[in-house]
């Protein structure tokens, strides 16, 4: 370990070292609804895809609607872009089916800054 404690972080592929990396299995059963994850730290360049995560829908470019690959829990995920935060929010099948038919977003981020909303117009 370097002298101040901090690891190189991976070129390519997730951090072991992150709150929500799995070598088996996922870490959905642990993760908190709104828990606040470090962009490049926790979620590094490549997004949640190479945690595990498929994205189903986009509402923003910074507010999507995910999917785990390993275990099926849908998330809606916020990604803060000034202060480089991803926040997860576990949704139900019934939430998730109304965003990919009918783009009927749940209210949890609209209020958020720096998510885009303000660039999309706002709230649905």
């Amino acid at each position: 370990m370097p002298k101040w404690g901090f690891h190189k972080l991976p070129e390519h592929g997730p951090n072991p070292e992150s709150r929500l990396y799995r070598v088996e299995g996922c870490a959905c059963a642990e993760v908190k609804d709104g828990y606040r994850y470090v962009l490049g730290f926790d979620v590094l360049a490549g997004g949640l895809a190479e945690l595990g995560y498929e994205t189903l829908r986009e509402r923003t470019p910074w507010l999507d609607l995910v999917r785990c690959t390993r275990c099926g829990q849908h998330w809606y995920v916020a990604t803060d872009t000034v202060d480089d935060d991803v926040y997860m929010r576990r949704v139900t099948l019934a939430e998730a089916i109304d965003i990919v038919e009918s783009a009927k977003w749940p209210s949890h981020f609209d209020s958020m800054k720096h998510v885009g909303m303000e660039e999309f117009g706002g709230p649905e």
